[in-house]
């Protein structure tokens, strides 16, 4: 492990692991951080970025659900079939019920488990609800986006419903209260619960901001009338809300309680931001949904008192969205008696804070064999490596291995390309690269693998897979191994008898599980 500052230098040193708070921004692009140089001003984050731990090599999934699913399990989504797409409404895609999660493993090790905000991780059977999964409270929306003040929820702008529950059922109590209002309110009272318990707790904030729809009480709005284009104007409202309601408030809540001195904080986005929302990764290419660096690439750091009188330091180790549960973990000393044999996920924890050195060496980015170009690759050597291989190159995936990444298909596929600046800095650039964009990959591609030297082209601008046919067969060989033990996406067709509004079940007007168990 590389640090800006050597962690044992510094002073760090451990204590007690007790609790641990995980909390997840959602769509929080690379550049809109203010310590990647963002003019969105976020002085909470930084401040936290500033006493605890940068991890600047930091990856998730491309997109919600497979990230916030990889979280939970330790596993790469190739595994169980969630890599193509978010779970959409209506679909009865869930993380499988064999797999226990991560609050299950800490509720085995006696900690109380909570959890507030976005779960998507499923929501068509019972069993896959969160508090059917670990949580022993919820507060939140099952699925991936809804209005941040009626919490209304729309299958292709036809199957509507409220989408709000508790660990008691389905609810609308909440309607008109704009969503950070009432998580922050919801977190309060879970934490005045856990300071007045004696043993161990788990929280998970997964927050709404800055997922679209693009909303913002209007005195935030104000204070960026000095941004032209309205999206990207109530995006950095969004961003200020999260930053100083969600982050700043909640920080003041553990201080206030007698928690933090006793707590792992982990703050994360869940994918890169979303450009065609307002969201920004310059200079990272692309954007969420792709497996270019703006896709998975992403803000990460760790705070808390667990780690005590620290200087500002950066991890320089790869570390994907799968380590957390093992990271977790062994950090808050639980050994669940859950198998283990097919985990991605690996500990950081000795890496991050003993300076042992960094255990992950390649991420897997993703498989998918749904999202497939058509064309053959022009250079015959690159077909025979693929053939050899056998792995096929018209589908999208793209794998980490040291310094390397390869890419295979349409790495973008149908969202904006290219290192999009902020359109506060250059708005015709940026306004073309989205006018330009595809919402399907039909183009018919003629190189069909690329390679890139992340450590020294961060920004994905030159193509070296022609210089070096050897790193590109690694690549490949890896890529088929790892597609040997995935499984087929599994993406069904929505199911109208989730339909809110033609249910006769008792929970119409609400989205909820519909499919009975046997």
């Amino acid at each position: 492990m590389k640090l800006t500052k050597s962690l044992l230098a510094a002073g760090l040193c451990l204590v007690q692991s007790k609790n641990v708070v995980y909390l997840m921004i959602d769509d929080f692009g690379w550049g809109d951080f203010g310590v990647h140089g963002s003019k969105l001003e976020t002085p909470n984050l930084d401040a936290i970025a500033r006493d605890g731990i940068l991890l600047e090599k930091y990856y998730t999934q491309q997109v919600c659900s497979p990230t916030r699913s990889s979280l939970l399990t330790g596993r790469y989504p190739i595994r169980y079939g969630m890599q193509h797409n978010v779970i959409l409404a209506g679909q009865t895609t869930g993380i499988p019920k064999e797999y226990a999660l991560l609050p299950q493993d800490l509720k085995s090790c006696g900690f109380a488990t909570h959890m507030v905000g976005k779960w998507h991780c499923g929501h068509s059977h019972e069993y896959m609800l969160p508090f059917n999964r670990g949580f022993d409270s919820y507060y939140g929306y099952l699925q991936g986006a809804e209005d941040h003040y009626s919490r209304i929820q729309c299958q292709a702008k036809e199957w509507c419903g409220v989408d709000f529950c508790t660990e008691n059922g389905p609810t609308n109590s909440t309607w008109g209260t704009y969503g950070t209002e009432i998580y922050s309110a919801q977190v309060a009272q879970v934490l005045d619960k856990v300071s007045k318990e004696e043993k161990p707790f788990f929280l998970y904030y997964a927050m709404q901001n800055v997922h679209d729809p693009l909303q913002a009480p209007e005195h935030y709005k104000i204070k960026f009338d000095w941004i032209e284009d309205p999206d990207r104007r109530t995006y950095a409202a969004m961003v200020s809300i999260m930053d100083e309601e969600t982050v700043g408030d909640f920080m003041t809540m553990l201080h206030e309680r007698n928690l933090y001195d006793d707590t792992l904080i982990i703050i994360t986005a869940d994918n890169g931001g979303e450009t065609r929302s307002g969201g920004n990764n310059f200079p990272l290419r692309s954007q969420k949904w792709s497996l270019y660096e703006g896709g998975v690439h992403v803000n990460a750091m760790l705070s808390g008192g667990l780690i005590k009188d620290q200087s500002k330091s950066t991890f320089d180790g790869l570390v994907h969205v799968s380590d957390w549960r093992e990271t977790i973990l062994e950090a808050m000393e639980c050994k669940p008696p859950a198998d283990k044999s097919d985990l991605d996920g690996i500990s950081q924890w000795q890496a991050i804070l003993q300076n042992a050195s960094p255990p992950r060496q390649s991420i897997v980015h993703n498989i998918d064999p749904i999202k497939t170009v058509k064309g053959t690759d022009e250079r015959q050597w690159v077909q025979k490596l693929a053939a050899d291989a056998s792995f096929n190159i018209n589908s999208q995936s793209a794998i980490r291995y040291g310094r390397w990444k390869l890419l295979t298909g349409d790495p973008a596929f149908g969202v904006p390309d290219g290192n999009i600046p902020p359109p506060e800095d250059a708005r015709p650039v940026w306004q073309k690269l989205l006018d330009d964009s595809m919402f399907e990959s039909s183009e018919t591609l003629t190189r069909l693998v690329q390679l890139y030297d992340i450590e020294e082209d961060p920004f994905e601008k030159h193509d070296i897979s022609d210089n070096h046919p050897d790193i590109v067969k690694i690549g490949l060989d890896l890529l088929s191994r790892h597609n040997e033990t995935a499984v087929w996406p599994n993406f069904p067709h929505t199911d109208p008898n989730s339909n809110p509004e033609t249910r006769s079940d008792g929970f119409a007007g609400f989205w909820w599980p519909w499919v009975q168990e046997t």
